[in-house]
């Protein structure tokens, strides 16, 4: 196997741009870059509109956010409180959630802010629902679908594998026209955050070169999940495998790679 899988009793490195991103030493990631026009903005904004409300629902539906835990519920504490004891940091942290959710004037939080917020049974269908939206849409195809020429799309292929068992260990990958699907492992959570960004600046620099262009060409967070599972992982690499049959793609149109 490629790496580690996703261990949850060791140490993850979480941090935060327009979403979270998790990174623990050793472990296989699944990585998406995607093109910045692949996506259209209406698309976009639909989806931020439609996770606002799905998570909005989701919270109002257990009828309370402050619903007795061994927390915030003192006949179960540890500390031999009982139901009849008060504690005032309960009802501020009742309250500070729920102001979380509503927000100023009764508007709603973002709903990134309020992911947190989800058990994670409650997180998991909203990440497959999304997730899936998001590789459909990708699947289309849409923008200019510039690495779809071979010369273009060596260039990524040849930075995803430039320090190849040095900084990190390189799994499968394919290179679409407009979005890139790989597997890989890197010894320390912070040299994953910082590969990402190097491997989107030096091509979209190499790329705008070739084209004579100096617009943005990658959207600038990528897409991570770490690997649980050994089925997951080669769930993952027969998905990265058949992604360009599924896109209708012809052989030439694609750039797949295969780690043995």
């Amino acid at each position: 196997m490629l790496g580690e899988l996703f261990d949850p009793k060791a140490e993850v490195l979480v941090h935060e741009r327009l979403r979270p991103h998790w990174s623990q030493a050793g472990a296989i990631v699944f990585v998406t870059f995607r093109t910045v026009d692949s996506i259209p903005k209406e698309v976009l904004t639909r989806w931020d509109s439609e996770k606002q409300t799905w998570i909005v629902r989701v919270l109002g539906t257990r009828g309370s956010l402050c619903e007795p835990t061994l927390e915030t519920n003192p006949s179960s504490s540890p500390t031999g409180h009982n139901a009849n004891d008060s504690n005032p940091q309960d009802s501020v942290d009742c309250r500070n959630q729920q102001a979380l959710v509503r927000g100023a004037n009764h508007d709603y939080q973002h709903w990134s802010r309020l992911l947190p917020l989800l058990t994670d049974a409650e997180r998991h269908p909203f990440e497959f629902h999304f997730n899936r939206c998001r590789e459909m849409k990708l699947d289309e195809c849409l923008g200019a679908c510039l690495l779809k020429k071979p010369e273009l799309a060596q260039i990524v292929a040849d930075s995803l594998l430039h320090f190849d068992g040095d900084r990190y260990r390189m799994g499968d990958f394919v290179i679409m026209p407009n979005h890139v699907h790989l597997l890989a492992a890197f010894d320390t959570p912070e040299r994953m955050e910082k590969q990402f960004d190097s491997w989107l600046h030096y091509t979209a620099f190499r790329i705008n070169r070739v084209i004579g262009s100096c617009e943005h060409f990658w959207q600038q967070e990528p897409f991570d999940h770490l690997v649980r599972s050994p089925e997951q992982y080669e769930y993952l690499r027969q998905y990265i495998q058949s992604n360009p049959d599924k896109a209708g793609l012809n052989p030439g149109e694609y750039l797949y790679r295969r780690y043995y």
